[in-house]
């Protein structure tokens, strides 16, 4: 069946068909004329012939129809007769020219009538079209002679082609044809006349071509695809699925203009939508793809299950278990932050440092606000109130507490301070008088608190953490509305004090989506777990049928209307309270005590679990905090304080906190002081000395670290880059938790009793049967490193080791003895070799020394590697090192021998040995051939840092290392240590003047380690060389002291030192801390050590210990002012050592290696 398109259509394709535009250049044929004589089916003519014409082209008609024209296309030469006219018939005729593709005018017609004639004409028989794509076969079964034509079905004009006016054959082939609908006449061309034309219609199809991606018009729950109209196309199927890996549905053939995918589909998600043309000779391709993301849900609460978490069954409590049992996005490091109780930082005032940056460098303060209100605080009915400033909420005194951020930014180094803006109004006035009632913000009521509120803010904002601000300006990074909230103040006042808040970051740095806020925005410390009771000190309203207007459940408090909550969807972090007491009590117990108020920590995750909203965005960026966790030492002991800080800290981890806040730095006075029996009097990590009857945090006053410091910092130094994992075991007998790195890679197992614990019992073994498994969190094999696991510190010695756990194979293992101070154990990768278990023995050419060049003997092999499968071969693999603690393969080193080239500075050689299918080198004890120091080793003459002030660096200042080395004759290494961490611009670094390349700078410079680098001098690049290193946005920059350079060929050590007075070097993103003038040497060393401790010192005796890079104590001495000892170290193995002291209450550390 033909299919009819509509006429405007084929009237633009006749257009491209069959051209009609009259082009230049092309004349039309003069001298047309009929050429006698005419018969009764034929009519002659003749014309002039056109200077540059191609061909020409007849149009015809009867004189009594000329609507219907027939166009005769490449027709022979003048004269030139048409065929297979009728007889006795009038027809107009035109001529025109055809110039290269280009038409003249048609001629003026000319008059021609047939003549008659008594004969008759036949007409063809069984006329058929058959299509083959753009052509078409016309065929006929009968014999004569025959004419053709053709036309678009509802256009006027037939056309003719050449060839087919008068073909004595069957058949004729159209060939590429446009699409369309066309009819064909075929007649028959007699002598007499022409016989009644037979018409046959075919179609030419249109492409099914792909369409374009397709236009979506998404709602929540549904969405529009506009389909397209094109030429040919019957219809459209709609595909779509679930992005980007659901099932697709596909839709039947759909014809109008656009289509519904009712779904229904999910508010906030992302769907893909791709269509395929359906056309008469089949289908497209699908089209491309359309992403597009459904419209959010109209928000009616903000909060869905705002009750989560309170008072959890067994089966809820589990499930939140079972949700947060995987790797955490926090590290230990960063999790761990300390409280400012009772202000006692401010005792710093006069202080270049503080010891509790060692531990961590995040600091919340009790930001008190009157004092930013007030020059001088009275009693509190005499202090300014906020609502008593123009504008209301806008302080005037704000210059007090901004000298103390800058002191605990600028001077100590706290890089991530929280205001904790205190509002809580206790009763009767307890904290210095400082604390507001919600009237005294505003009279307006909510209204007004919030527009008081915003003012606030706004100013901290300005002073504290200006939009535009730079490094040494942006003081806080944090911003808490209410430390505590307890029940005040009423829900809708805190709102509006949250929602106040709000408004000024928006005001000051725009909405929160473009990524200028400054500060992270934080709420109060709420409650998230209740226990009903209504009398007690911990009394809560929300579960007394008391008013609701006045109590701290998390739940109630962020209720905000739907309209505010965008507040939710900005809402950085959450904060809880988890005292370490039993429900409704301020009585001390252990960590996991199901009666306990830690509960707090399992209950607030559950809560943020039912709450978070990836559909519109609520609390989707909220982290977990713990603002105030801590126990008093003088009621649960100083070990036990440890254990317990520990323990629970896991166990924060565990549930995912970003920050634990201990409470509190300092003990709230000296042992036995006033207040110091009370509640949070002794929960300090330091012990708080005396000057004269005062309490005193600083060192030189007697301050003392308890136990629970060093714990800290053994997690901090040996874990700070490591973050939750697992849990391996969590029953009443053992808890168990497996700790890596990120990637997965150098993981621990963490183990202890759960039990309430004392001084006494802290370090003894539990006897247990537990079985453990961490297949299932690492993608590699690993196995317990050894049974014996090592407690964490509770003193400045190293933990203890005890034997705790047994298995060999790989994923699993049995945990024998637990104790109630945590433990860990590493664990190492597992493969299925028998490896060797001796790498033999090398020794040293009979002349291992000498000066440069300097070209040794044959290493001798003493005894080759043994162990392991002896059907399996051995292969060996030497390795040199400039320090004895990097070694690299040397290539083609691969013998029980080594022949080594002609050295120019001291080499350290070792051989490795594996069994050929185990994976691990088993590595010999190294050798050293010395290179004696010489006049024809270099001299590093200066090492220097300079600031700089480079565009695209930080506008407050970089700095660059610039290093010069002289008499430079052969090729040596020198190391440059401790320098900043990050930052390298290699672009614009120089050598000798000239910048780098990335590629010259890895021939030159080899990156060792984050904060070391060795430079490759090459002789050929001059007697005199100098490397300059530019830095740009370096996180820290170390001490310019601290940074060194050795030169390999003579262990020449030169110190860095500032090239010009520079004041604010030491206070740029760092701040370091010095004690004494205490120093070690030879380094690096071999049999002796000598230390030394200056006479600058506070003390007359301290505390040396030497420790084994894995942490095992190798010696302890003690050393008076001015000494110098020199200590034994002939039996230790070589490699890296922690030479550490304990100098006026600070503990300090250095790095010596052995060769």
């Amino acid at each position: 069946m033909i299919k009819f398109l509509n006429g405007a259509l084929f009237i633009f394709l006749y257009a491209c068909f069959t051209p009609f535009v009259l082009f230049s250049q092309c004349s039309s044929p003069a001298g047309f004329s009929v050429y006698p004589p005419l018969t009764s089916s034929t009519i002659a003519f003749k014309w002039n012939a056109v200077s540059g014409a191609t061909s020409y082209q007849i149009r015809y008609w009867e004189t009594q129809n000329p609507g219907e024209k027939t166009v005769v296309d490449q027709f022979g030469p003048s004269p030139f007769s048409l065929r297979g006219l009728k007889k006795s018939t009038a027809y107009q005729i035109q001529i025109r020219s055809v110039c290269n593709g280009n038409y003249s005018n048609w001629s003026s017609s000319v008059s021609a009538t047939t003549s008659n004639s008594s004969g008759s004409c036949g007409g063809p028989a069984n006329v058929t079209a058959n299509v083959n794509g753009n052509n078409v076969l016309i065929k006929w079964t009968s014999t004569g002679i025959y004419g053709l034509k053709y036309r678009l079905v509802g256009t006027q004009d037939w056309f003719v082609p050449a060839g087919a006016m008068n073909t004595t054959g069957m058949s004729f082939q159209l060939n590429q044809l446009l699409p369309g609908s066309y009819e064909a006449r075929v007649q028959k061309n007699c002598s007499s006349t022409s016989s009644t034309p037979a018409t046959v219609y075919f179609q030419i199809a249109f492409p099914c071509t792909t369409p374009a991606p397709p236009a979506i018009t998404p709602d929540v729950y549904q969405a529009t695809v506009t389909l397209p109209s094109t030429p040919g196309v019957l219809g459209y199927v709609i595909s779509y699925r679930l992005a980007p890996n659901g099932t697709w549905i596909q839709s039947s053939q759909q014809n109008g203009s656009s289509y519904l995918i009712s779904g229904p589909l999910l508010p906030s998600t992302n769907y893909e939508v791709m269509l395929m043309s359906v056309c008469t000779g089949g289908n497209s391709n699908f089209s491309p793809i359309t992403v597009f993301t459904t419209l959010p849900q109209p928000i009616t609460t903000c909060l869905k299950e705002k009750n989560a978490g309170k008072n959890m069954s067994s089966h809820e409590l589990e499930a939140v278990k079972a949700y947060f049992n995987r790797p955490s996005p926090f590290s230990f490091g960063e999790m761990i932050g300390i409280n400012d109780g009772g202000l006692i930082f401010r005792s710093f005032q006069n202080q270049a440092s503080n010891q509790i940056t060692q531990l961590t460098r995040h600091f919340r303060n009790f930001h008190t606000m009157d004092e930013d209100f007030d020059a001088t605080l009275n009693d509190y009915n005499s202090n300014i109130k906020p609502k008593n400033t123009v504008p209301e909420g806008t302080p005037a005194n704000i210059g007090y507490n901004k000298g103390l951020y800058q002191l605990y930014h600028n001077t100590h180094g706290f890089t991530g301070i929280t205001a904790s803006t205190e509002i809580l109004q206790y009763a009767p006035q307890s904290w210095k008088d400082k604390i507001y009632r919600e009237s005294d913000w505003s009279a307006q009521g909510p209204a007004g608190i919030r527009l008081s509120f915003k003012n606030y803010t706004k100013t901290f904002i300005q002073h504290f953490a200006p939009a535009n601000g730079n490094a040494s300006q942006l003081l806080a990074a944090n911003f808490q509305v209410g430390n505590e909230l307890w029940d005040y103040p009423v829900k809708a006042d805190y709102q509006s004090l949250l929602l106040g808040a709000r408004d000024a970051f928006i005001t000051q740095y725009g909405p929160k989506s473009q990524g200028g806020w400054k500060m992270r925005l934080i709420a109060g410390a709420f409650q998230a777990y209740r226990d009903g009771n209504c009398t007690g000190t911990l009394r809560d309203a929300s579960n007394c049928n008391n008013d609701l207007l006045r109590h701290d459940f998390i739940g109630d408090y962020l209720d905000v209307a739907p309209d505010q909550c965008g507040l939710l969807q900005d809402l950085d972090a959450i904060d809880c309270l988890p005292y370490s007491s039993n429900s409704g009590t301020t009585n001390w117990t252990f960590p996991e005590d199901p009666d306990s108020e830690t509960r707090q920590i399992a209950s607030l995750a559950a809560w943020l679990k039912a709450n978070r909203d990836e559909t519109n965005g609520i609390l989707t960026q909220t982290s977990m905090w713990s603002s105030e966790f801590g126990f008093d030492s003088h009621t649960v002991g100083e070990k036990t304080q440890a254990a317990y800080l520990l323990r629970r800290l896991f166990l924060h981890s565990r549930y995912h906190f970003e920050k634990v806040y201990i409470y509190n730095a300092f003990d709230a006075t000296y042992p036995g002081g006033p207040g110091y029996d009370g509640l949070y009097g002794s929960s300090g990590l330091w012990r708080q000395g005396k000057q004269g009857v005062w309490p005193s945090p600083l060192v030189q006053n007697n301050a003392t670290p308890k136990p629970a410091w060093h714990g800290l910092m053994d997690l901090k130094s040996r874990f700070g880059q490591h973050v939750f994992f697992g849990v391996l075991a969590e029953n009443q007998d053992v808890v168990s938790i497996l700790m890596a790195k990120p990637d997965s890679t150098d993981p621990f197992i963490v183990f202890w009793s759960p039990k309430a614990t004392t001084d006494a019992n802290a370090d003894q073994n539990v006897a247990v049967s537990q079985a453990i498994s961490w297949q299932q969190w690492l993608p590699a094999g690993y196995r317990l490193e050894g049974d014996t696991a090592q407690l964490f510190a509770h003193s400045e010695n190293a933990g203890w080791f005890f034997d705790a756990c047994s298995g060999t194979q790989c994923g699993t293992a049995q945990i024998k003895n637990v104790r109630r101070y945590p433990a860990f154990v590493r664990l190492v990768p597992c493969n299925g070799c028998l490896n060797v278990t001796n790498p033999g023995q090398i020794a040293a050419p009979a002349v291992s020394s000498g000066t440069p060049p300097f070209d040794p003997d044959v290493i001798q092999n003493q005894s080759h590697a043994n162990g392991g499968d002896m059907t399996v071969p051995v292969v060996y693999q030497w390795q040199s090192s400039l320090d004895q603690s990097l070694f690299a393969d040397i290539p083609g080193g691969t013998s029980a021998t080594y022949n080594p080239p002609a050295l120019n500075q001291t080499t350290y050689f070792r051989r490795s040995a594996r069994r050929l299918n185990c994976p691990d080198w088993v590595h010999s004890s190294s050798i050293g051939i010395t290179i004696n120091p010489s006049s024809s080793c270099p001299l590093i003459s200066r090492f220097e840092r300079k600031a700089h002030f480079m565009s695209n660096c930080n506008p407050q200042g970089d700095y660059y290392f610039e290093i010069q080395v002289d008499q430079v004759n052969a090729d040596v290494t020198v190391e440059l240590d401790n320098l900043p961490g990050n930052g390298i611009n290699i672009p614009m670094s120089l050598l000798n003047g000239v910048p780098f390349t990335p590629g010259s700078f890895q021939t030159h410079v080899q990156y060792i380690d984050a904060q070391t680098s060795r430079w490759h001098i090459k002789a050929n690049n001059g007697s005199s060389q100098v490397l300059r290193l530019y830095y740009c946005w370096a996180n820290n920059y170390p001490p310019v002291a601290q940074s060194s350079a050795t030169n390999f060929c003579n262990n020449q050590i030169v110190y860095c030192s500032e090239a010009f007075n520079d004041p604010g070097s030491e206070n740029r993103n760092w701040q370091g801390h010095s004690v004494g003038n205490w120093s070690i040497w030879p380094n690096p060393g071999a049999d002796q050590l000598h230390l030394s401790l200056g006479d600058a010192t506070a003390e007359n005796t301290i505390r040396a210990g030497i420790w084994s890079s894995t942490g095992q104590l190798m010696l302890e001495s003690w050393l008076n002012t001015g000494q110098i000892q020199i200590l034994n170290t002939q039996a230790w193995p070589a490699g890296m050592y922690v030479v550490t002291i304990w100098l006026n209450g600070v503990l300090e550390r250095k790095i010596w290696v052995k060769r």
